[in-house]
């Protein structure tokens, strides 16, 4: 009897301990979970902040107020107390106070990581003070502040990277059952923020994901009804096949009435992750797409609109002089008519520069792939007249080239351009006669700050 007794405790306790240790993985796995889509609701969060921070110039509060309005989020929670706060304490104060003390599923890390941006949310609430005392010349003197001193790309990119940083350790850590650990430094202290935060760029959604996981993924959306969403879904693949774009230069922003129409609005993302300036409306009714211009008006996007904004490696180091620019196009039309060297001529042409403007796609081909196929036309020409003199079919061949008028400009960056219109000589000498050809050609050149460089070159029509 006293056997059977002992017997059933201690299957009672395997089961006890079997349930508590089911309970105890199932907890862990949904914090984990939660975790997870805590941080992709930041990160998104800190998306809106960026935007708004750079266009709209609205106080703080009213940004933190936004973002809670549906109050749905423990996250949104946090920016509802925020909004409260900051009226009555300072902005870093705050910050840091709410993380800290938010009821929600990111771990202390996390929290050390998100609060560090306390004093960079404190810079920017004075740069809108100071904005908002200047009144009318705040709004032309905000662009060069803003630039000048990168506090807006600074901390939302930053967080937004450390956002999907943790995003995917956590992740990995959850399907491994490993802590995460903060990033240290070689002598084992967290790495300085400064430091990390020139190197960033904004949060842009995964590469090749479907529409589907980017309207799953996206935490302003969970609220929303499955109607609702496919809605949205539909609106994503209108743009998308529209403009050209991929799922990772689509961000959804809001609802947004605008002229007494609701549009979708997004955020587009270049492929170099940065935000692009303009917000992409989405006219549902009408199924037209606008760019939303920094003077309020709509305007319709073409289908061939480019987004790009990035930067792209130029021609840094080079063998030659790069201070003069008549130098620098002598020698490049030397390379190609005379000693018909590729790599060299290519060497002269920077065109960096095109990735930089908001440019159609028409126009980017115009000034890159334009230039490389008339300095491929010239230099095969250049090789075949040498061929016929070789092969005496001609007596010889001249090159030369007059300047007919420059155009000088500097751009938005504050960088001297030079344009030069070329006519372009070609004489060929057979059975005692001259033949004279002439062609018309536009050199454009810019110095970059680390010299003179052909942007492009073109026939000039």
């Amino acid at each position: 009897m006293y056997l059977s007794i002992m017997k059933g405790i201690k299957y009672i306790l395997l089961i006890a301990i079997f349930g508590l240790s089911t309970t105890i993985g199932l907890a862990i796995s949904k914090a984990y979970e939660n975790r997870v889509i805590e941080l992709k609701e930041f990160k998104n969060i800190l998306n809106i902040m960026k935007t708004k921070i750079k266009f709209t110039y609205e106080p703080l509060a009213e940004i933190f107020q936004h973002i809670s309005n549906n109050n749905q989020t423990n996250v949104e929670k946090i920016f509802g107390q925020m909004a409260n706060q900051i009226k009555y304490s300072h902005a870093r104060q705050v910050w840091e106070n709410c993380i800290q003390e938010s009821d929600i599923s990111i771990n202390q890390e996390d929290k050390d990581i998100l609060k560090k941006l306390g004093k960079l949310v404190q810079k920017i609430l004075t740069i809108i003070v100071i904005l908002l005392i200047l009144g009318t010349i705040g709004i032309f003197v905000y662009p060069s502040i803003a630039d000048k001193t990168e506090l807006d790309d600074k901390a939302v990119s930053f967080l937004a990277k450390q956002a999907d940083k943790l995003v995917e350790e956590t992740t990995e850590a959850g399907s491994e059952g490993e802590e995460v650990g903060t990033e240290v430094n070689a002598d084992g202290e967290m790495a300085d923020e400064d430091s990390v935060i020139e190197e960033v760029v904004v949060s842009k959604p995964a590469d090749g994901a479907s529409i589907e996981e980017v309207v799953q993924d996206d935490s302003r959306t969970q609220t929303w009804t499955a109607e609702e969403k496919e809605a949205l879904k539909k609106v994503y693949g209108t743009i998308l096949n529209w403009m050209g774009l991929g799922t990772h230069n689509l961000l959804f922003y809001e609802m947004k009435e605008f002229g007494g129409t609701e549009y979708y609005t997004f955020q587009v993302v270049d492929d170099f992750g940065d935000a692009f300036e303009r917000l992409l409306f989405f006219d549902d009714a009408k199924k037209e797409v606008y760019w939303h211009e920094e003077d309020g008006d709509l305007i319709v996007a073409n289908s061939e609109d480019c987004i790009y904004s990035g930067k792209v490696q130029g021609q840094e180091n080079v063998s030659y002089d790069s201070s003069d620019w008549k130098k620098v196009m002598d020698e490049y039309l030397k390379a190609m008519y005379v000693e018909k060297d590729r790599d060299k001529a290519s060497t002269y042409v920077d065109s960096s520069c095109y990735y930089l403007a908001a440019l159609s796609e028409n126009n980017r081909k115009r000034f890159i792939e334009a230039t490389q196929e008339l300095q491929e036309e010239i230099i095969t020409m250049s090789e075949s007249y040498e061929s016929q003199k070789k092969a005496k079919t001609i007596d010889d061949y001249a090159f030369s080239y007059e300047i007919l008028d420059t155009e000088k400009y500097v751009d938005e960056y504050d960088l001297d351009w030079v344009d030069v219109y070329i006519a372009f000589n070609l004489d060929v000498k057979q059975h005692g006669e001259t033949e004279l050809m002439g062609e018309y050609y536009v050199v454009r050149l810019r110095d970059y700050p680390y010299g003179w460089r052909v942007a492009s070159f073109s026939e000039d029509y």
